[in-house]
């Protein structure tokens, strides 16, 4: 592991996602989500896959987005292309290389694919 720490943000008129820090939290590095449409998304979970590196961040209406690179790109999946719905509850991976995405719909699992 890298040692860097991931948290998903819920704020209040704020346009953070999520935040990760390498310092153990003294400071932190904030990401904002939006959708093609313009519209913003908050965080409400997150997930990093120890074999892959990959973060995964589920979101309240955006669906789950992902990155491979620390967060200087990210990747989307919705309810358009294999989501139960675009609000995301929980995110986890397993050893044999699928994610598996809690939404307010259903259960979707995914292939993990090395960036």
């Amino acid at each position: 592991q890298d040692g860097t720490l991931w948290v998903a943000v819920d704020g209040f008129n704020d346009p953070l996602g999520a935040a990760s820090s390498t310092d153990r939290g003294a400071t932190w590095t904030g990401y904002n989500l939006i959708t093609p449409d313009g519209n913003r998304t908050y965080g409400t979970t997150v997930t990093k896959d120890p074999t892959l590196g990959l973060v995964f961040l589920g979101t309240d209406m955006g669906g789950l987005f992902w990155t491979a690179d620390t967060g200087a790109s990210w990747a989307r999946a919705t309810s358009a292309n294999g989501l139960g719905s675009d609000r995301v509850h929980a995110v986890a991976t397993s050893a044999d290389g699928k994610v598996f995405v809690a939404t307010d719909f259903g259960l979707a699992i995914g292939t993990l694919i090395a960036p």
